[in-house]
């Protein structure tokens, strides 16, 4: 069962609303976190035993930190063994996934990185300790961002445990959120990625590659995953909102942005945040001058690459958007910003070009041929019949996807609300129901 799908709509999200409305206040917690685990429980058993175990281990390591507070020893200790059970169950799951083909356990990334946060948190007291196992399992697992988050500390969401602010407005908001991320995962990254796995067969021998194909098989994957992330997110804080919670947003249209570091700054920022909080100031940053500065975020952004996927090309991915970043730090930044914006955009997408032809390929090798094919020029090269025929079928996507992908419509909305409030109240019902049914016929 995932979100995109009809059991999820008609059977399992009905029914949990009315048993979460349905309970009192001071056990709301205790259904919200029954509900959390039946829905792991329906990705796979052994998943879920997982994921509780992982979890539990690291609420006994806060516990001994907070009931040894004395003893550094017993401190550093717990602490170490939290950090070392989720480096080593995350890169045991990374590796196996390479090596044997099977595919990491849902959630893996979110509940043990989120979980070993609060413990680090917790040692350096920079978060009050939570006696109650319930909800330090509902802030680690609740299902709603069980997939790619957000990373949220817990500090944010601990007076939220304790106090329901229940309101229509409330629902209505997480409603609105969670129809427009099911519309963007269903309609628009869906089709995107089977347009970039097409293009990939064609891209994939030298002969048929073409210029056009290798335009869209990059532009297809960037939007794609970008749609994919941002709508699991928008899910989440839906889910959020309905079920009281409020979580952070996590993309903020970073192909909007004038400079690589903005990117990476709107594009899965909490992820950003969390390894800046938990590997990059704790190393010191760059407060030991510029060779630690660059060391510490060359760092953090090869663990930003190896998020999405254990292997060489998203670590180079991610390195190289830390030396683009370096370079706008050291280098060229104040030249950046004294010229006319349009020049920051213009090199902003040059950047992501070379960076996003990594994940794009299987190998450096393969990620240099399509940055070679990206400008090759030669007329028997431009496009072949196979790319005419897939744009032909795609188009629609693509373009969608490109307006999409900006903060035009959101300024539109912006400005029809504060000129006609009654009219986009009007519309934007319409607009959400329409929405809706178009997704749910993708999903049929």
């Amino acid at each position: 069962m995932t979100f995109f799908s009809m059991t999820f709509l008609l059977v399992f999200l009905p029914a949990g609303l009315l048993l979460y409305y349905g309970t009192p206040n001071r056990f709301k917690n205790y259904t919200l976190l029954g509900l959390s685990l039946l829905f792991y429980a329906a990705l796979g058993p052994l998943e879920l035993l997982v994921m509780a175990a992982s979890v539990v281990f690291d609420y006994m390591m806060a516990s001994l930190i907070r009931y040894h507070q004395g003893n550094s020893r017993v401190t550093r200790t717990a602490l170490f063994l939290s950090v070392l059970k989720s480096v080593s169950l995350i890169l045991f799951c990374m590796v196996r996934s390479q090596l044997e083909g099977y595919s990491m356990p849902v959630g893996i990334l979110v509940y043990t990185l989120s979980a070993t946060g609060y413990v680090v948190d917790l040692y350096r007291g920079e978060a009050p300790y939570e006696r109650s196992l319930c909800n330090f399992l509902l802030y680690n697992c609740f299902f709603g961002k069980i997939f790619v988050g957000p990373y949220v500390k817990y500090s944010l969401i601990r007076p939220q445990l304790r106090k329901k602010q229940l309101s229509l407005s409330s629902i209505s908001t997480g409603l609105v959120l969670l129809i427009q991320g099911i519309a963007k995962k269903v309609v628009l990254a869906d089709n995107l990625l089977l347009t970039y796995r097409k293009v990939a067969q064609v891209d994939a021998s030298r002969a048929s590659a073409t210029t056009l194909s290798s335009w869209l098989l990059l532009l297809s994957l960037v939007l794609g995953i970008y749609f994919t992330l941002s709508a699991y997110c928008d899910v989440a804080r839906g889910l959020g909102q309905i079920f009281c919670f409020k979580l952070p947003r996590n993309f903020s249209y970073p192909l909007h942005s004038s400079s690589v570091r903005e990117f990476v700054n709107h594009f899965n920022t909490t992820l950003v945040e969390y390894l800046r909080r938990y590997v990059y100031r704790p190393l010191g940053g760059g407060r030991y001058g510029v060779v630690s500065d660059c060391f510490n975020t060359l760092l953090y952004m090869l663990l930003f690459g190896v998020w999405f996927s254990f292997s060489p090309n998203l670590l180079l991915f991610g390195g190289v958007l830390a030396l683009f970043m370096l370079g706008e730090r050291y280098l060229y930044g104040r030249l950046l910003r004294r010229l006319p914006a349009v020049f920051g955009r213009v090199y902003t997408y040059a950047a992501l070009l070379v960076s996003f032809c990594l994940p794009a390929k299987g190998t450096p090798a393969g990620s240099w041929q399509l940055l070679k094919n990206l400008f090759s020029f030669h007329q028997e090269r431009l496009v072949n019949d196979k790319i005419v025929y897939i744009l032909s079928q795609s188009y629609w996507v693509l373009l969608l996807g490109l307006v999409l992908s900006f903060a035009l419509l959101p300024k539109l909305s912006a400005l029809l609300k504060r000129r006609a409030p009654a009219a986009a109240n009007i519309l934007s019902v319409f607009f959400n129901v329409g929405l809706l049914v178009v997704s749910v016929m993708f999903i049929i």
